[in-house]
């Protein structure tokens, strides 16, 4: 497998980014032309263009928001103590999945179990560092199929990279004694 690395290139017809609503498309915001630096920029650029919508929509205040979320601590920044409770509470905290990351079982099963849950290799990926150390994956990929195909009641032949068309394997083998692989 190869990895996939993320960057912004798209190219502009002027030397500057492309951000706010023009004159002559009212309530269609643009951003475009955001080239490289586009990825640092992002954060400064999504508060800007909040700002523009917010003033013009001016939403009522939710009194009950919470900002933020909750960021489980890893199992890799556990001390001992924190890892024995994990552990008493979940015991897939036992299991390392990833050796290069130290990505648990537990870890991987919250990925594919949040609400916006992980639902291939690399979404896993993503979410939890798995497969993202010395091997590349090359170690703990094929367990963390087989956990997303547990959680998703999917087959191995359904589980993609990076979704889409992205499949892993494209057919069943069959050995020359007539058995499945």
């Amino acid at each position: 497998m190869i990895t996939a690395y993320g960057g912004s290139r798209a190219h502009p017809d002027r030397d500057d980014f492309i951000l706010g609503e023009p004159e002559d498309a009212l309530n269609f915001i643009n951003l475009a032309g955001i080239e490289s630096p586009g990825v640092t920029a992002a954060p400064a650029i999504a508060i800007d263009m909040v700002k523009i919508l917010v003033e013009r929509e001016q939403p009522p205040v939710n009194p009950n928001y919470k900002i933020g979320r909750e960021v489980k601590k890893t199992f890799r920044t556990m001390n001992v103590e924190e890892r024995k409770k994990a552990i008493a509470k979940d015991p897939d905290y036992a299991r390392i999945v990833c050796r290069c990351e130290q990505i648990t079982e537990a870890e991987i099963r919250d990925a594919i179990r949040r609400p916006v849950g992980a639902r291939s290799i690399g979404a896993v990926k993503m979410r939890v560092r798995s497969g993202m150390g010395r091997c590349q994956g090359g170690f703990c990929s094929p367990r963390v199929m087989e956990i997303l195909c547990e959680e998703l009641g999917k087959t191995p032949l359904e589980i993609t990279q990076s979704g889409g068309n992205s499949y892993i394997l494209m057919e069943k083998a069959c050995m020359k004694n007539g058995g499945n692989v």
